[in-house]
């Protein structure tokens, strides 16, 4: 798995990712991929890639990449 941005709290890290596959719009991702896209309170968007073995990136986009985990976290 390729996370782009500094996770500083796993916990919240995988609760965020749960949260977006679980919540996010579907889209394609091209090459077998998934892609799910989460808005969180008009404040944060995270991206979680899903391929054929499992996760294959996740990421809040943006700046304030703490705040964002936290946030998509408690949502």
């Amino acid at each position: 798995m390729e996370l782009k941005h500094e996770v500083p709290n796993w916990p919240d890290a995988l609760t965020c990712i749960k949260k977006t596959i679980n919540r996010g719009t579907e889209l394609d991702g091209g090459n077998g991929k998934t892609k799910y896209v989460h808005r969180i309170r008009g404040a944060a968007t995270v991206v979680v890639i899903v391929g054929d073995n499992g996760l294959v990136t996740a990421y809040p986009k943006g700046t304030g990449v703490v705040r964002k985990w936290r946030l998509c976290s408690a949502s």
